[in-house]
């Protein structure tokens, strides 16, 4: 049978992965911001009319490729350990349920005075 202490302590881990969220929401914002600054870029080499392939290819090589990789390796890095927690509060969340389910039919069939 689980205690109140224990759903306590369960509670309070849940509730210190799920801050998660907010350094989450925090990465996926800069990631957005560095998108749209991305974006901006692309639309820069468009307005440019690069003058030969060779110096549209140097554009993508020097600019765009090395932002791209900065933009993904920022998010993986970032999302990576915050993802990690928040499945951690979704298993713990159902390990809780599953007790306090039984918790509450063991109480509905009258085997918990």
């Amino acid at each position: 049978m689980i205690s109140f202490r224990e759903t306590q302590d369960a509670v309070e881990r849940v509730t210190q992965l799920l801050q998660s969220v907010e350094a989450l929401q925090s990465v996926v914002d800069h990631a957005l911001s560095n998108l749209a600054e991305f974006r901006s870029m692309m639309e820069y080499s468009h307005a440019k009319r690069f003058t030969s392939p060779a110096e549209a290819l140097s554009y993508i090589d020097k600019v765009l490729i090395p932002q791209m990789a900065g933009i993904h390796d920022a998010l993986a890095s970032g999302s990576v350990p915050h993802l990690k927690n928040l499945k951690q509060a979704s298993d713990q969340c159902q390990r809780l349920m599953l007790n306090l389910q039984m918790l509450t039919e063991g109480l509905e069939g009258g085997l918990i005075p």
